[in-house]
């Protein structure tokens, strides 16, 4: 079976067209990103805190996210993979090493008693962070798709 050039550039139409309706459908809304960051926020916090509280803060985590993928099934019709191949995997590991830094520091100041404040701002920076790398996450996915 042979396809002449007019088909070939219809199916090349229909195929960036869906590249462009899969980008508009992975626009997140600002609370989105907020939520997002606020996760890896208590993740980072959970680090700093003592047994018993780490881990109902790590597993309310854990729960969020899984709030959140299913919201996004809901909004979107999909959960798009963070490590997915392309720029955004590389923003993704970027995040993950600031994360595992900010983790780092959070033993850090549990281990030589700081105070909670000093753990709840570790946290907050990461909670920062995590919105906004969520917005370039969303930036790299749309500029995968554009290709």
């Amino acid at each position: 079976m042979t396809m002449d050039r007019n088909e070939a550039l219809a199916a090349l139409g229909t195929m960036d067209a869906a590249k462009a309706d899969l980008a508009r459908a992975a626009d997140c809304p600002p609370w989105r990103h907020v939520a997002f960051g606020a996760v890896m926020g208590m993740m980072v916090l959970a680090q700093g805190l003592e047994l018993p509280l780490s881990m109902a803060l790590l597993a309310c985590s854990l729960a969020a996210v899984a709030i959140l993928v299913r919201s996004d099934r809901k909004r979107m019709g999909m959960f798009v993979n963070g490590y997915r191949k392309g720029r955004t995997r590389a923003v993704a590991f970027a995040l993950l090493g600031v994360m595992l830094v900010l983790m780092l520091a959070e033993f850090h100041a549990r281990d030589t008693g700081l105070g909670l404040a000093t753990r709840i701002g570790i946290a907050a920076v990461g909670g920062g962070l995590g919105t906004w790398g969520s917005f370039v996450w969303q930036r790299a996915f749309r500029r995968d798709l554009s290709l």
